[in-house]
C-alpha cells in the first residue's frame, strides 16, 4: 500500500475509485471491478489534460491502453507525486478540484445504479402480492410501489403515504397497520356488544384497533 504522504489524498481517492465499480453491481467480479477502476483512472486522466497538462509521468492506463489496475495505482500515485514535488501549492489546489470532480462522479454513478435498481424492481411490481410489495414500501422504488398499490386500492391515499414512510396514525385500517409495520409478535381480539377490539403487540409498541380501525398505541 502506497503511503498518503506521497500524495495529497491518495488512498482515500483510490478506494473512492475502487467504490464506483461495485454501484448497483454488489456481486461484481474482480475483472469487472478492475475494469471499473482503469475506466475511473482514463476518467482522470482527461480531466488532468485541461486542468494541471504539462505533466510527464505517463500513466500507462492512459497513454498505452493497459490493462493492469496495479500498474495504474503506482501511475496514480506518480502522477501526483510529481506535482507534490514541483509545487507543493498547486497540487493542494488542484487536489481540491479533483476532490469536487470525484464527488460528483461518484453522486452520479450512484444515481444511474439506484436508477437502475428502481427500473428492475418497478419491471416486476405488477406480478407481486400485496404483502410482497408491502414489504419494500419503504425500499428505493418507494413510489412505483405506492403508485401499485393504489392501482390497486389496496389502502387510502392517507394510509398509503403512511406505508411509505412506515408510520402508524389513528383511522389506519388494520390491513395497512400490518403493511406498514409488519405482522405483529402477538395480538388478542375480543367481541362484544360494541364490536371488534384488538391489541397487535409489536417490539416497541402496543397498538389497538376497534372495529379495524387504529384508535390508540402505546410505545
Amino acid at each position: 500500500m502506497l503511503n498518503d504522504s506521497r500524495t495529497n489524498g491518495f488512498g482515500k481517492w483510490i478506494a473512492a475509485l475502487l467504490m464506483t465499480c461495485n454501484f448497483g453491481s454488489a456481486n461484481a467480479t474482480v475483472d469487472e471491478v478492475n475494469a471499473g477502476f482503469l475506466e475511473n483512472v482514463r476518467h482522470m486522466c482527461k480531466w488532468a489534460k485541461t486542468q494541471a497538462p504539462g505533466n510527464p509521468v505517463s500513466i500507462a492506463a492512459c497513454d498505452r491502453g493497459d490493462s493492469d489496475p496495479e500498474q495504474a495505482v503506482r501511475d496514480f500515485a506518480d502522477w501526483w507525486k510529481y506535482w507534490r514535488d514541483k509545487d507543493s501549492a498547486f497540487a493542494d489546489q488542484l487536489a481540491v478540484k479533483w476532490q469536487a470532480e470525484l464527488d460528483g462522479r461518484l453522486a452520479s454513478q450512484q444515481r444511474a445504479a439506484v436508477a437502475g435498481q428502481r427500473a428492475k424492481i418497478a419491471s416486476g411490481l405488477p406480478k407481486m402480492s400485496v404483502e410482497e410489495l408491502c414489504k419494500i414500501a419503504d425500499g428505493v422504488a418507494r413510489k412505483e410501489v405506492s403508485l401499485e398499490l393504489a392501482k390497486r386500492g389496496s389502502f387510502s391515499a392517507t394510509d398509503l403515504r403512511r406505508i411509505g414512510e412506515r408510520k402508524i396514525g389513528l383511522g389506519m385500517s388494520e390491513k395497512a397497520l400490518v403493511c406498514a409495520w409488519g405482522e405483529p409478535d402477538d395480538s388478542h381480539r375480543s367481541v362484544g356488544s360494541w364490536g371488534v377490539h384488538t391489541q397487535y403487540i409489536y417490539p416497541d409498541a402496543y397498538v389497538y384497533t376497534e372495529n379495524g380501525k387504529v384508535t390508540s398505541w402505546q410505545d
